[in-house]
């Protein structure tokens, strides 16, 4: 292998460990991803096309066969990368488990603040709406009531994401 670095994600690379030979039908490959993944026909194979289009930039596989029957075949230097042990991001362009979950930390939390500014905006407007509509009161309060409730949850979720994402942060850099 050459002595350039070359990265993989993380979570495809341990699908593509899971495969036992030195090739995969593109099917195969899809349905190994909503199986491990647990996603979606579409989302998976939207995935698979991502990184397959990576490794075949990089040269570390190639496709064979017809459009309805492709496999992807892997490099030598693939199965290499693949069989070694995965130590840290820079050895081997592998991101760490704990990258992972910060980045999917900081995923759901970006999520749940759209989602609480969503909230906000529905409480501002049953507000409005309560001085419009006087002879609606009790079901706009009930409404109002309802969002504030949500919002304060997705709130409580919010606060708790970044005191994981603070306390985890925290032990990486002491462990530096």
């Amino acid at each position: 292998m050459s002595a350039r670095k070359t990265n993989i994600n993380f979570v495809f690379a341990n699908i593509l460990r899971k495969v036992d030979a030195a090739s995969i039908g593109r099917k195969e490959l899809i349905q190994l991803v909503m199986e491990v993944n647990q996603l979606q026909e579409a989302e998976a194979t939207r995935f698979v096309g991502r990184h397959i289009h990576q490794l075949k930039k990089k040269n570390l596989l190639y496709s064979e066969g017809e459009r309805n029957s492709t496999r992807y075949v892997f490099s030598d230097a693939l199965v290499e990368m693949l069989a070694s042990p995965v130590k840290n991001r820079n050895e081997h362009g592998y991101k760490p488990e704990s990258a992972i979950c910060a980045s999917s930390l900081r995923q759901e939390k970006d999520k749940l603040s759209a989602e609480l500014k969503l909230k906000m905006g529905e409480v501002e407007a049953f507000q409005d709406y309560l001085a419009k509509f006087p002879e609606a009161q009790k079901v706009i309060a009930d409404l109002l009531n309802e969002s504030r409730d949500s919002a304060a949850l997705l709130y409580g979720r919010l606060n708790a994401i970044q005191k994981i994402i603070d306390a985890t942060s925290v032990e990486r850099a002491s462990a530096c």
